[in-house]
């Protein structure tokens, strides 16, 4: 038997029947990682809005907050 590698973020399990006698396959997940679009961005001194893109394996969560009271 030869299995695939998992993408995902979450743990993933399936049955085969041989001869009729079951038997579970169960793979972990992929590690989470995650990739930023930019590291680093410029704002104009008046102020305005910016977009950095998170991208990640479906099933890893992750979640966005600032140490700066200025940046909303």
């Amino acid at each position: 038997m030869q299995v695939a590698a998992n993408p995902d973020g979450t743990a993933r399990q399936g049955d085969i029947i041989v001869n009729g006698q079951r038997a579970r396959i169960r793979q972990d997940a992929a590690a989470c990682r995650f990739e930023l679009s930019a590291t680093e961005q410029t704002i104009p001194a008046g102020g305005g809005t910016g977009r950095i893109t998170v991208t990640a394996p479906t099933g890893c969560a992750w979640s966005a907050q600032s140490d700066a009271a200025w940046v909303r």
